[in-house]
C-alpha cells in the first residue's frame, strides 16, 4: 500500500472513531491490509483479521466477519493450530447458515474438512467434503466442485479404497480436459493408472499410463515418457509378457541415457536386465546389471545395487557357476544389511 494509502485509512478511522462507527468500506480497506501482509508478516495479518473481526461484528457485516474467521482459520491451519482454527470455521459456518449463504458455506465446509483431513479424522473429513461438494455441484461451481472432488480422492486412496478415489480422480480429470490443462491431466493419469495397478486391473493401468505417455511425447519431456514406459513395463511384467516389458523398458533406456538422470537410467537397466534373465539370455543380463552398477553405485542408490546384485546372482546360477553366483548373493545381503541399519 502506497504511504498516502495509509494516511487516509487513518484519517477514515479517526473520523469513524469519533462518531465511535465503522462502515463497511474502511473495514474492507484494514481486511485488504491484512490479506498483503498474510504471508510475509503473519502476525501483524492476525492482529488486523481479529480486529476487522470485532468491528464487523459491531457494525453487523455478516459477510466480512465470514472473510476475517476465514482468515484467521488459514493462518492458524498454517501453524497446525487446529483446535483454533476449527472454532473460528465452525463459527463461520454458523453466520454462513444465519445469513442463507449457501456458497460460501461449501467454501467453509471444504476447509473444515482440511482440518479434520490433516489431523486423521477422516470420518469428519469425509462428512464435511461430501456436504460441500453437494453445494459446489448445485450451485455449477467448477473450481469448488475440482477441489473437493482432489481432496476425496486423496482421502479415499489413503484408506485404500481406491474404486471410491479413483471415482472422483476421473471426476476431476473430467474438469481438467475441459480445461485442457494437461499437467493435471498428467497427474491423474499417473495416480489412477497406479491405483488400478495396485487392484491387478493390469488393462486399465495400462490404458491410463499410456495416456500419461502420450501428453509427455507432446510436451517433449523425454524423462517423464520414460517414467511412463517403465510403469508399462511393470504392467506386462505383471502379465509376464516379458518381451513387451523388454520393449518398453529398451525404450525408455534410449530415452533417458543421453540425459544421464541416473535413477530413470538405472531403473530401465534392471529392468532389462531381468527380462533378459527372463528370456535366459544370460550374457546381455549379465552386461545391463553391471552397467546399472556402475551408475547405482557412485549415486548411493542401494535399493538398486541390491537388485542387481540379486539379479547377477541369478544370472550366475543359470551359468551353473555356483561360486560366483553366491558371491553376489553375499552382496546383495550385505546392502540389506546397510539398509535395515539406516532404517534403523
Amino acid at each position: 500500500m502506497k504511504p498516502y494509502h495509509w494516511i487516509l485509512l487513518f484519517c477514515l478511522l479517526a473520523s469513524q472513531m469519533a462518531f465511535g462507527q465503522t462502515d463497511s468500506t474502511t473495514i474492507r480497506l484494514q481486511f485488504q491490509s491484512g490479506l498483503q501482509k498474510k504471508y510475509n508478516q503473519p502476525a501483524q495479518a492476525q492482529a488486523i483479521f481479529e480486529q476487522v473481526l470485532v468491528q464487523a461484528k459491531q457494525g453487523g457485516f455478516t459477510y466480512i466477519q465470514i472473510d476475517a474467521l476465514k482468515q484467521l482459520a488459514l493462518l492458524e491451519m498454517n501453524n497446525a493450530q487446529f483446535a483454533s482454527a476449527k472454532e473460528h470455521l465452525t463459527s463461520a459456518v454458523e453466520l454462513c447458515d444465519a445469513a442463507s449463504l449457501s456458497l460460501k458455506r461449501a467454501d467453509i465446509l471444504y476447509l473444515l474438512a482440511n482440518v479434520f483431513h490433516a489431523q486423521g479424522d477422516f470420518t469428519k473429513a469425509l462428512e464435511k467434503y461430501l456436504d460441500a461438494l453437494r453445494i459446489f455441484e448445485t450451485n455449477s461451481d467448477a473450481l469448488g466442485s475440482l477441489n473437493t472432488y482432489l481432496a476425496l480422492a486423496e482421502l479415499y486412496n489413503r484408506q485404500n479404497n481406491f474404486s471410491r478415489s479413483i471415482e472422483f480422480n476421473l471426476k476431476a480429470l473430467k474438469l481438467f480436459e475441459q480445461q485442457n490443462d494437461r499437467f493435471r491431466q498428467l497427474n491423474i493419469y499417473e495416480q489412477v493408472g497406479a491405483m488400478y495397478a495396485r487392484q491387478n486391473m493390469h488393462a486399465k493401468a495400462m490404458e491410463f499410463y499410456k495416456k500419461a505417455r502420450k501428453i509427455y511425447g507432446e510436451l517433449q519431456n523425454k524423462p517423464g515418457e520414460a517414467s511412463a514406459l517403465i510403469n508399462m513395463a511393470a504392467i506386462a511384467v505383471a502379465e509376464n509378457n516379458w518381451e513387451l516389458a523388454l520393449s518398453n523398458y529398451v525404450e525408455a533406456n534410449n530415452l533417458v541415457n543421453k540425459l544421464h538422470i541416473v535413477p530413470l537410467e538405472v531403473s530401465s537397466l534392471i529392468g532389462m536386465a531381468n527380462m533378459y534373465v527372463k528370456i535366459k539370455d544370460y550374457e546381455k543380463a549379465n552386461l545391463a546389471y553391471r552397467k546399472a552398477i556402475a551408475l547405482a553405485k557412485p549415486a548411493g542408490l542401494k535399493i538398486e545395487l541390491d537388485e542387481a546384485y540379486q539379479g547377477l546372482s541369478e544370472v550366475y546360477k543359470g551359468l551353473k557357476d555356483p561360486g560366483t553366483s553366491k558371491a553376489f548373493r553375499s552382496l546383495s545381503s550385505e546392502i540389506k544389511d546397510s539398509l535395515y541399519n539406516d532404517s534403523i
